[in-house]
């Protein structure tokens, strides 16, 4: 099946390169023709290589030589004022991404998000046209598709100032999946309180939860007498749900095509709740919320409820006491400590522990603000810190008046800090403080590999980090070299210390020559080498141009 496919990208290749030639002949400008709006040839089945081919102009008219093409896995951009590549104006650019999708027999929804211009072709026909300059909008457009390979075409410009543009589809009749990459609501707000007639705004929304209080949800939109419809799908898990609305005015939600809610009136704030048991796969949810006058409030949230609660979250050291220096065997005492904040002179913790030759684990979950930490440590004698499981600090020694400090970047949320301290004799102390540096700064490091000279495109790097669940996910296709020697130099590549620790952070790279991996370093998984990016430096891959 790989030498069939690898046939058939042939057979396209030589059949686009005739079809050039013969427009040529007949003079007829292939760059133009492609500004117009009709779809450029296929690049690459789905079958072969699930990402989209981008191309990239210097206008506003996808006009003329591209400046850049590469691959890419999404069209799931937010540039803000900058630039998608180093060789592309951060205003005033065209893109074009193309690529075939296959597709189950059904109706489908593209949805298209923009500032500014957007085209949505599908099979040659135009299904969302937002050709204009806008803020952030939303476009969608509906296509009964047989099943096979379908040829969908993105065509996009940027004026001035903000630069997005997302593509979602899902498909809403015929059963089955359709690969759905909607993420948030959509959010239709009309400025009547019946949902009538065309909205006035479509826009995406992360989250059901707002306070107007006596304003307007945005500019354009009535701060009375309005109304919203917001829609998305989502994949719960099979179990049994309790839905929760708090709303002034009225509401009423849908879910998995369930009136479950249905309070359609005008009121002071007021909480309602629904219990629904759920299958496993996407269900759809539809929220619709009147506002009359006054405030104006609404927020959804929902929990499973055959599962137990969560344990509630502990707001002390758990700490663990040893008879022994070496934190072994069981735990003489077990007991909540409020701070690491101890001096015991010559004497003992407690009345079960001696004096001397003793040790202590103290562990607790710590909710910490992003930004960048200065962690101290005062013993006597040794200590080790951990923070995330990550040793920071080692100093498991004999000493008097120990004094050390370790600087870490930290994500906003919990991270796991342990403490780990011994006395061998004489005086006992431990403490443990830290004290916020300032705002969130991501490390970075810098990538250098080698990828072949590609004067036709055919060869890039693809990089990977590890998720939560320490799966591989990828965050860079397409990226090529620009230097006839091969080299490439990719700058700013995050790396999470909080987590990593000051090793660097495991990343896992692939060199792609033709459509297939050539070289590839870092999936330890796979039982391949580890290779971690560090902080702040020059990080080379093994491999070398040839």
């Amino acid at each position: 099946m790989h030498v069939d496919s690898q046939h058939r990208q042939w057979q396209r290749r030589l059949l686009r390169l005739l079809l050039i030639g013969a427009l040529a002949l007949l003079s007829v400008p292939r760059l133009a023709v492609m500004a117009q709006g009709e779809p450029d040839a296929p690049v690459s089945a789905a079958d072969s290589d699930p990402t989209w081919r981008a191309t990239y102009w210097n206008n506003k008219d996808l006009a003329g030589d591209p400046i850049l093409q590469r691959d890419e896995p999404d069209i799931n951009y937010d540039w803000g004022t900058g630039s998608p590549d180093g060789a592309v104006n951060s205003d005033r650019f065209s893109a074009r991404w193309t690529r075939y999708l296959y597709l189950e027999e059904g109706r489908y929804r593209f949805e298209a998000t923009s500032d500014d211009g957007v085209r949505v072709f599908v099979d040659g026909q135009r299904i969302i046209n937002g050709w204009s300059d806008h803020g952030v909008r939303t476009f969608s457009g509906t296509l009964n598709l047989a099943t096979g390979h379908h040829l969908v075409q993105v065509d996009y410009y940027e004026n001035v100032g903000a630069a997005l543009v997302r593509l979602g589809w899902a498909r809403e009749s015929g059963g089955g999946g359709g690969e759905p990459t909607i993420q948030n609501w959509r959010g239709e707000y009309f400025n009547n309180p019946d949902l009538n007639g065309a909205p006035t705004l479509v826009r995406d929304d992360k989250n059901v939860d707002y306070n107007w209080g006596n304003g307007s949800p945005a500019s354009g939109i009535n701060a009375d007498n309005f109304s919203v419809r917001w829609q998305r799908s989502l994949n719960l898990g099979a179990g049994n749900y309790r839905f929760e609305i708090t709303v002034d005015d009225g509401a009423r939600l849908w879910v998995n095509n369930h009136l479950l809610i249905d309070e359609w009136r005008e009121q002071a704030t007021t909480t309602y709740r629904g219990d629904i048991y759920l299958p496993d796969g996407t269900i759809p949810l539809r929220v619709e919320y009147l506002e009359r006058t006054g405030n104006a409030r609404i927020r959804l949230s929902w929990k499973r409820t055959d599962q137990p609660d969560p344990a509630p979250e502990i707001t002390s050291w758990r700490g663990e006491y040893f008879n022994n220096r070496d934190l072994n065997g069981s735990p003489v005492l077990v007991r909540d400590d409020a701070d690491i904040a101890f001096d015991w002179g010559t004497g003992s913790p407690d009345g079960s522990i001696a004096s001397d030759n003793f040790s202590v684990r103290w562990t607790r979950k710590i909710n910490f603000e992003g930004g960048r930490y200065r962690f101290t440590t005062k013993t006597d004698d040794g200590v080790r810190l951990y923070i995330d499981d990550n040793r920071v600090i080692d100093e498991w020694h004999s000493a008097s008046d120990n004094k050390f400090t370790y600087d870490v970047t930290l994500s906003k949320g919990n991270h796991k800090i342990r403490l780990e301290y011994y006395e061998r004799s004489g005086t006992a102390f431990a403490r443990l403080n830290w004290d916020r540096l300032g705002d969130l700064r991501t490390p970075a490091g810098n990538l250098i590999t080698c990828v072949p000279p590609q004067p036709k495109n055919y060869a890039w790097i693809k990089l990977y980090r590890l998720d939560g669940n320490n799966k591989w996910y990828s965050i860079g296709r397409g990226i090529g070299a620009i230097q006839a020697s091969g080299y490439l130099k990719i700058d700013g590549l995050p790396v999470d210390t909080g987590r990593f620790g000051s090793a660097g952070e495991p990343y896992k790279i692939e060199q792609w020559i033709d459509g297939k991996v050539a070289q590839s370093t870092g999936d330890f998984q796979a039982g391949q080498p580890e290779f971690r990016l560090r902080t702040f430096t020059d990080n080379y891959t093994p491999w070398q141009c040839q």
